[in-house]
């Protein structure tokens, strides 16, 4: 009886050697499938979110809202195509990485390189 584990512990360590241990991997395999399927150019969603809003009488937009209408279209269209190819991937742990954490990533990722080439174009 002496051996009780807290399981909330135990996922986090285990977590957190699986993400040192992947993460990097991890994290290429999802800048190479942001740049092979999402193509469609961040600012100009920007602009139609915007546009849609003012039609329908909204004085400001939420970025926020925003990001979570992303998050569900992303969902949507690429989730499960995402995680297929991340199964078959030998080092990929389903157990660890959640479908809705590795959707955040993508988006994430899309975001902050679609700011990044604007800032280059600046």
């Amino acid at each position: 009886m002496s051996n009780v584990l807290n399981l909330a512990q135990y996922r986090k360590r285990t977590r957190k050697t699986y993400l040192s241990k992947y993460g990097t991997r991890l994290n290429r395999f999802l800048e190479r499938f942001v740049e092979q399927h999402m193509t469609v150019d961040f600012r100009q969603m920007a602009s139609d979110y915007q546009a849609g809003r003012f039609a329908a009488y909204e004085g400001a937009w939420d970025y926020v809202h925003f990001r979570e209408i992303l998050a569900e279209a992303m969902d949507e269209v690429f989730g499960e195509l995402l995680y297929g190819e991340l199964q078959k991937e030998r080092w990929f742990d389903a157990r660890v990485v959640t479908k809705d954490e590795l959707v955040e990533r993508c988006l994430s990722l899309y975001i902050m390189n679609e700011c990044q080439y604007g800032l280059a174009g600046m």
